[in-house]
């Protein structure tokens, strides 16, 4: 398709993901400065410390440095455990230089500081630790405390005194002093301000920035409207990135709608910046989420939440902008954005309702069908019915259903509140019902045993009577099935039950009913049925008549 930057961005994605690929690179050529960042990164992860510091060399300064940003920082402060990896690593490294450029480096200053007590020292005069757990530097200048179980120590204590033979005795000890005099939480804000710097340029985007993208719009349409071009200038070392495999394999599949608007754009400079702009989206996201450090799973799984809300917001526009070009006003991170207000609209009302009803804690108690529509409408990626809400029409039915959910609330605390002071009074007993035990009930259950006892005769204004007997069950299930055990739709009959719970205020309550006894009997050849088989059937709570 004309135009498809996106689509080649894909596959160069996809080609820089074969790892064995990479590696075979990094083991034959002399240099791997051409190469983007991520593949790269991804690549070194995969190899032992050992090999990595034998590889270092071969990467230019800009690419080390990157590889640090990436694994050293979590949010704005540091990962020290993924400092170990490169402790090693730098260790192994026969290149003095690149050695030397790690040693004199804000990190290894910082990790300094962070696990060891760095103290001066006067031999005239010394104070030394009530312990054995520390070291002097050559000049006995400085003096190194750590704890008894800090595991690299001997590696540190090995790449300080390199650091002296690289610096000198002044020059090191002034460059560690540095770290001695400087509070840690003003190096660390310093350091962290020059990364998101460096970071920027080659599309990556820090922990808070990425919050901003993640937000939630409050008006989307006002959004929309008030949306205005965008179209900034890309460093050549943002022009020559790339994604991680794993986060692109969802985007695989096209959207033939989103590449047609995109084969629309026409100006160089404007498809240079979305395609940048959609690096820096999933890299945010990757940032949220930590995936990159996490994995190839968590990768694909962020990618395939921020494919299914780019898609949603696309579709959006799409409906609502159809006379303008989408991509000649928007970028990826505003299809995101709508498409994650749309689902946070959602979320929000729910959560809303669910404390507004005193709920939240009670989620066995709305059974299996509701149960499984909130666990699909908080997942990572938001579904219904199984699908992903990556379309209007998707979304439309998962607000229909998420309404008719907030609209039921506040009946379940009725019937909850009813069946929790039964069961905790001990008036429910396990000896009392043939399927069902008194902490396996929920609403969907009660429901239709109330239902049951309406339409047997039994209902006296109140739920007063949980369960039916086997033989009213016959009944029950001989005038709700015909001869193919298919449900016979009694909209008057489920009208008149409706009413008498107040359920008639509800919109949408009679298909949701329908679906429930559905769901529950039909294909059940009930008449075939012995006593003690009727233990199997759920959605009805029969009484024990032993």
């Amino acid at each position: 398709m004309k135009n498809n930057f996106l689509g080649a961005l894909i596959e160069e994605s996809m080609q820089y993901g074969l790892i064995e690929e990479i590696e075979k690179l990094v083991q034959h050529n002399n240099s791997l400065s051409y190469l983007p960042v991520q593949p790269l990164y991804m690549a070194f992860k995969t190899m032992i410390p050992e090999k990595v510091g034998l590889y270092l060399e071969k990467l230019d300064a800009d690419q080390r440095q990157a590889f640090l940003d990436i694994d050293l920082w979590d949010k704005d402060g540091l990962d020290l455990e993924s400092f170990s990896f490169w402790i090693q690593s730098y260790r192994n490294c026969p290149n003095e230089k690149i050695k030397n450029e790690f040693l004199q480096g804000p990190e290894f200053g910082l990790y300094l500081k962070s696990k060891l007590n760095i103290w001066t020292f006067d031999l005239e005069e010394p104070l030394y630790p009530d312990h054995d757990n520390y070291f002097l530097t050559e000049d006995n200048l400085l003096l190194f405390e750590f704890h008894e179980d800090f595991e690299q120590i001997e590696e540190v204590h090995e790449l300080v005194k390199d650091l002296y033979s690289a610096l000198g005795v002044e020059n090191a000890y002034t460059h560690l002093f540095k770290y001695v005099a400087t509070s840690f939480s003003h190096l660390v804000e310093e350091e962290y301000h020059w990364k998101k710097n460096r970071m920027r340029d080659l599309g990556f985007v820090d922990y808070f920035d990425a919050l901003s993208i993640d937000s939630d719009i409050p008006i989307i349409d006002n959004f929309i409207d008030k949306k205005t071009a965008h179209t900034g200038n890309i460093d050549i070392l943002g022009k020559a990135q790339v994604l991680p495999k794993n986060s692109i394999i969802p985007f695989r599949e096209k959207n033939d709608a989103l590449l047609d608007e995109l084969s629309k754009v026409e100006d160089d400079k404007r498809r240079e910046f979305l395609r940048f702009n959609f690096i820096r989206l999933i890299n945010a996201t990757h940032t949220l989420n930590n995936s990159l450090k996490s994995g190839s799973v968590s990768m694909a799984r962020t990618g395939k939440k921020t494919r299914a809300l780019i898609d949603l917001g696309f579709d959006y526009l799409k409906i609502n902008r159809s006379s303008e070009n989408i991509f000649d006003r928007f970028e990826f991170e505003d299809l995101y954005k709508i498409g994650n207000s749309l689902i946070k609209d959602v979320q929000g009302k729910i959560k809303a309702s669910l404390k507004k009803n005193n709920m939240e804690e009670t989620e066995g108690f709305f059974g299996a069908f509701w149960s499984s529509f909130l666990d699909q409408s908080f997942s990572q990626t938001i579904k219904f019915e199984e699908k992903d809400v990556a379309t209007v029409e998707s979304y439309n039915h998962w607000q229909e259903r998420s309404d008719l959910f907030c609209q039921l609330l506040p009946f379940m605390e009725k019937f909850f509140s009813v069946y929790e002071k039964l069961n905790k009074s001990g008036t429910l007993q396990d000896a009392y019902y043939l399927n069902y035990n008194p902490d396996d009930m929920d609403f969907e259950s009660l429901l239709i045993s109330c239902f049951a006892n309406f339409k047997l005769g039994h209902f006296s204004g109140d739920v007063n009577r949980l369960g039916i007997t086997i033989d009213e069950a016959r009944k029950f299930l001989g005038d709700i099935l015909n001869s193919s055990n298919k449900l016979v739709v009694d909209k008057e009959g489920f009208s008149d039950f409706a009413k008498s719970f107040a359920l008639n205020q509800i919109d949408g309550f009679i298909p949701y009913f329908t679906g429930c006894l559905k769901r529950d009997f039909e294909g059940l050849d009930f008449k075939t049925l012995t006593d003690e088989e009727f233990k199997h059937i759920g959605g009805l709570i029969i009484l024990n008549s032993q």
